[in-house]
């Protein structure tokens, strides 16, 4: 599966170290994954989140939502960033696509109390680490997946953490808080992953 034609504008050929020991996880993710040629920090940022966002997207195909998801009754699939919007512009061009035969919506929130609850996918900014308890806790026991790249955003309770490390982007995935919620992760991800909160069965 690659990414949509519509956002492959972003990428040039991979460049650089911080790809470089990723490979395994991008060609069974992403494809054929491109990214920028860093001129400096800002550049590399904004490197990352293009990463980010394709992983976002791509992640979706490894997860299932159960019959009792947002989806099922808005008959849309909703992407949501709650915080600072790291990402820009980058993930605009999804608004509208289709998703596990779902249309795609896109929102962002600057506080969690606005949070919808249509959102199957929620992205939790760096901005929002101090108020990170109670926003897990509002979305507890609903068919949302959590991603963030907090530090020890899955062992409080989120379930999927990206993890920069040194030149690398991994993953820690608390298994047990999704399996709650009526998530089902697909075994290639988990095997790629940190798991935690896993009791077997």
């Amino acid at each position: 599966m690659n990414l949509a034609v519509s956002i492959q504008s972003y990428w040039q050929p991979a460049c650089g170290p911080v790809l470089r020991r990723l490979w395994p996880l991008v060609f069974m993710l992403l494809g054929n994954l491109m990214c920028t040629q860093s001129s400096g920090a800002a550049d590399a940022v904004a490197s990352e989140y293009k990463v980010k966002a394709a992983l976002l997207y791509k992640l979706t195909h490894f997860v299932e939502w159960p019959e009792s998801s947002p989806a099922t009754t808005t008959k849309e699939f909703g992407i949501c960033v709650l915080g600072e919007n790291v990402f820009g512009d980058i993930l605009e061009p999804l608004r509208g696509r289709r998703l596990k035969g779902m249309a795609i919506k896109v929102d962002y929130y600057l506080q969690s109390n606005e949070v919808s609850q249509t959102c199957n996918l929620l992205f939790i900014s760096q901005s929002k680490r101090a108020f990170l308890k109670d926003i897990l806790n509002s979305v507890a026991g609903t068919a949302v997946l959590t991603i963030s790249d907090i530090n020890d955003f899955a062992s409080q309770g989120g379930m999927i953490e990206f993890r920069q490390e040194k030149d690398s982007i991994g993953f820690s995935i608390n298994l047990e808080q999704a399996r709650r919620t009526g998530l089902t992760i697909a075994a290639p991800l988990l095997q790629m992953a940190n798991v935690i909160g896993h009791s077997g069965g």
